[in-house]
């Protein structure tokens, strides 16, 4: 997983190097999850949890910046609110905890009085951490060591490993206030590279497989509209579809220039104040 963070990050260092200015900042905001177990954009408020993170941003040009940063997210999905097979009021949760590489690239610049105000589009790759939870009668569940889907099992894919990769991709609009401080508006969508997410894919399971091999708990959590009593022998569903996983943090972006130039308005849009 680290290589291509490695290799994204050597081909930058010449951009690094003529770096105009440092910057260091604070995120925060609202987590959201979109998968197999999200509803409509409407329950994704219901669902959505707290976000927040640290960055250091390198302004190359202009125009361009490099921003790479650690992000704390909490994110959660009720199949009760998903058009999936399922029915039965059970959610997941899980926390993230992600390392990112992007680029900035702002549009143009607009000026209110002394406020610089800078559209910009983010893309770039992250590693991220996860573990699918969920609470069942009160207790909290660690979902990836049941083994759900089978996985481990003969005939089933290897257990899924909470590190993984995604890629960031999104913007926000930048608010300079003066020569050091700034703050900005910003939603970053992460496409996961894993279906995984949240412990649902579209792998077929077989009930029994699960049931003998991995216990009475993991087979109830994998299918709760199943008891042993009513299972046929040959017994196998999909819990989820063919969802990619994604995830996004919204919210605001603090940020205090440590060092470097002040960038010029040459090439920036004038405006008159407003």
């Amino acid at each position: 997983m680290r290589r291509p963070l490695f290799i994204a990050l050597f081909g930058l260092l010449p951009f690094l190097t003529g770096a105009q200015s440092f910057e260091i900042g604070a995120t925060g905001g609202l987590a959201f999850y979109s998968g197999d177990l999200s509803g409509d954009w409407a329950s994704y408020l219901e669902d959505a949890g707290l976000s927040g993170g640290l960055f250091l941003r390198m302004r190359v040009s202009n125009a361009l910046s490099v921003r790479s940063g650690f992000t704390y997210a909490r994110v959660a999905g009720n199949e009760a609110r998903a058009a999936g097979t399922l029915d039965n009021g059970l959610f997941f949760y899980s926390p993230i905890g992600e390392m990112s590489l992007m680029g900035e690239w702002r549009i143009f610049n607009l000026y209110a009085g002394n406020v610089r105000i800078s559209p910009y589009v983010a893309f770039g790759a992250a590693g991220f951490y996860f573990d699918p939870r969920l609470s069942l009668d009160g207790q909290e569940i660690r979902l990836r060591p049941l083994g759900t889907e089978g996985q481990g099992l003969a005939g089933y894919p290897e257990p899924y490993s909470p590190f993984q990769l995604s890629v960031p991709v999104g913007g926000g609009i930048h608010f300079a206030l003066n020569d050091r401080w700034g703050v900005g508006v910003e939603l970053i969508g992460r496409r996961s590279q894993t279906d995984y997410l949240d412990d649902v894919s579209s792998q077929d399971v077989g009930y029994w497989d699960i049931l003998l091999a991995r216990g009475a708990l993991a087979a109830y959590i994998s299918n709760p509209a199943i008891s042993p009593d009513i299972a046929p022998n040959n017994l196998v569903y999909r819990r989820g579809g063919i969802f990619t996983d994604w995830y996004y943090t919204a919210g605001l972006a603090l940020s205090y220039r440590m060092f470097g130039r002040v960038l010029s308005r040459k090439g920036d849009v004038p405006c008159y104040k407003f």
